[in-house]
């Protein structure tokens, strides 16, 4: 991935960690805690699947025109669970490889072991914006980490199956422009994210972002990444 959506991937889904978890007030109406409890019970079975740590499964990476295939595999020690299959659909040359490694051992030194989809989302804020057939759509407001000018500027949704209980989808977007750090403005973000019911396992199945902004005065950028996730197998002790 690129650094600017690396970064902001970052900032925006892994940097809540760490934020206490708020409570909903006992004031709450019938129907809010339902809602409530819904997505609290929602939010921790996508927690429960500890996808790096427990499956086997293949990233299909498309950015910059690049399109590279990830083999990951839990049953390995943690520097070792990804491997650069393919670039383009070719074997990656010896240079690539080496930064590939390069970059996952700075991945795994810099991972929050903690990190999760629950303490990102401030539930005293979830509120239901539309029912469809089978699911309902809910709004929350993120919780940042340490990006005090996002505050009011960055929202997110998720879509719960009420029949399953499951999350299938869920974004994380800016409503107006914002610096997430110094010398970088934002004009828009948005970080989506797909989930698939396996067998009721909510398993990540597609993951885009998508960054337009400018660094400094001159230097603009516009960009997408777009992960496929495949090929899923429970890894077997």
């Amino acid at each position: 991935m690129s650094r600017s959506v690396l970064f902001l991937s970052a900032i925006l889904l892994f940097a809540s960690t760490g934020w206490a978890s708020t409570e909903p007030g006992d004031h709450a109406a019938g129907s809010k805690q339902t809602d409530l409890e819904l997505v609290r019970a929602a939010i921790q079975r996508l927690d429960d699947v500890q996808q790096d740590d427990k499956w086997l499964f293949t990233m299909t990476i498309v950015e910059d025109g690049e399109t590279r295939v990830i083999a990951h595999d839990a049953r390995k020690q943690p520097e070792a669970q990804r491997e650069l299959v393919s670039i383009d659909g070719a074997t990656p040359s010896q240079d690539r490889l080496s930064d590939f490694r390069k970059e996952e051992k700075k991945r795994v030194d810099e991972r929050d072991p903690d990190a999760s989809f629950f303490d990102l989302i401030d539930m005293t804020t979830v509120s239901e914006l539309e029912r469809s057939g089978g699911s309902v759509r809910y709004a929350f407001t993120p919780r940042l980490k340490d990006l005090e000018k996002a505050e009011g500027k960055v929202s997110g949704s998720l879509v719960v199956d009420t029949l399953s209980g499951l999350v299938s989808a869920m974004d994380i977007f800016s409503t107006e422009e914002f610096s997430p750090a110094f010398s970088v403005s934002l004009q828009s973000y948005r970080l989506s994210f797909h989930f698939h019911n396996e067998q009721g396992t909510p398993l990540l199945t597609n993951m885009t972002s998508r960054a337009v902004g400018k660094v400094g005065f001159l230097k603009k950028f516009d960009t997408r990444t777009d992960i496929t996730f495949s090929d899923y197998r429970p890894a077997l002790d």
